[in-house]
């Protein structure tokens, strides 16, 4: 007789307490010493340029191993997760303001820059100004982490009933089918994490400075039309807005075509990836991975343009026909059927993703009981 069972798993507080902690921590440790000491220094000078440059080489690369020396505890794949975002971020932003690539009206104050520097998204602004924050935008966000941390808890009862190790949710050596499926969910789960992360923190430096911030992603695995489209405006906006500040449009200035300055920004992309991944991926990394994935990326979308600029009328009609949710389900199974799950997704699964996020988010263990038929008599 086969019996099913399931119990809720609920959240763990000690985990939230360690991750806000320790956002807390990098933003008033780390983070606004470090951008109210640039703002203190005069832009368009060496003054600015040379402590600039020092805090992007020096502030990522050490800040590992600093916060591992006054961490209580040993550090988890969130907390790592955590410290390679604060990582690349201010690397990038310190970047931007050694060579005054940061947007219009970031410096206006001193909260303002300190806004702009420390948050990971970008201020909304209005002629220079910062957007202020209104409840609206407080319920609105809430809500869209509410619905994000649904999808999440779903996803997350089917990996952990199918089994505990990322190894036990499908045999992908066995079929290139179980690749395709394997990718594809792991690739939503992975973009409602993201996006629910980039949310999170959204909400605590708005709350923090009182000030509305852009959204991290734009519903790009169902609204998006082309490659270029999801990488370009929908996905991890505040990377996009990062790279294309400090790669993309020095590039053409300098006078690159479009096609090199994008297959440029995509390499700058994969490296700030390889940084990310050998920290919060260290067990599971293999260097070289995250490069070649986003070098792929770059090649995909140059041959997508020299396509659609080759297409005819009638063809764009067509095209323009199909449902949006259709376009990006067919490019989200053609990434994970290709590099997404060998390059991208397997140091995630393998480093431990998938358990240290079940401790954050509500799901259900179910199993299947077989019981022996009882003797007659």
């Amino acid at each position: 007789m086969t019996q099913y069972s399931c119990a809720l798993h609920t959240p763990l507080i000690a985990n939230w307490v360690s991750i806000v902690a320790m956002q807390i921590g990098h933003a008033f440790l780390v983070s606004i010493p470090l951008g109210a000491l640039l703002y203190s220094t005069p832009p368009k000078s060496p003054s600015r340029q040379v402590p600039s440059i020092l805090v992007a080489v020096v502030v990522p690369y050490q800040l590992p191993n600093l916060i591992s020396s006054i961490w209580p505890e040993e550090l988890s794949w969130m907390d790592l997760f955590i410290i390679s975002c604060v990582g690349f971020m201010t690397f990038f932003k310190s970047v931007a303001v050694a060579f005054e690539n940061y947007p219009s009206g970031a410096d206006r104050d001193l909260k303002t820059f300190l806004c702009w520097y420390i948050s990971i998204l970008e201020p909304i602004t209005a002629k220079g100004k910062p957007k202020r924050l209104v409840l609206h935008d407080v319920v609105h966000r809430t809500g869209l982490m509410v619905l994000k941390v649904v999808a999440i808890s779903v996803l997350l009862s089917f990996f952990r009933s199918l089994g505990q190790n990322p190894s036990d949710y499908f045999e992908v050596s066995r079929s290139s089918y179980a690749m395709i499926v394997n990718g594809f969910v792991h690739m939503w789960y992975i973009y409602l994490f993201l996006a629910f992360s980039t949310d999170f923190a959204s909400l605590f430096y708005s709350i923090l400075f009182g000030t509305s911030l852009e959204p991290g992603f734009r519903n790009p695995l169902l609204a998006s039309r082309s490659f270029q489209e999801c990488w370009a405006q929908r996905w991890n906006m505040s990377v996009q807005l990062l790279l294309k500040r400090n790669v993309y449009i020095p590039a053409r200035k300098i006078g690159l075509g479009r096609e090199t300055s994008a297959l440029l920004t995509f390499l700058a992309s994969g490296l700030l990836h390889e940084y990310t991944f050998s920290i919060h991926n260290a067990t599971s990394y293999r260097a070289g991975e995250a490069t070649l994935f986003f070098a792929m990326m770059g090649i995909i979308i140059s041959i997508e343009g020299l396509l659609l600029n080759a297409s005819s009328k009638r063809v764009e009609q067509l095209v323009g026909r199909i449902p949006s949710p259709v376009i990006s389900t067919t490019t989200v199974l053609l990434v994970a059927a290709g590099p997404f799950e060998p390059l991208f997704v397997r140091s995630w699964l393998e480093s431990g993703f998938i358990n240290a996020t079940s401790g954050m988010f509500p799901f259900f263990l179910c199993k299947i009981h077989e019981e022996a038929p009882k003797p007659l008599g």
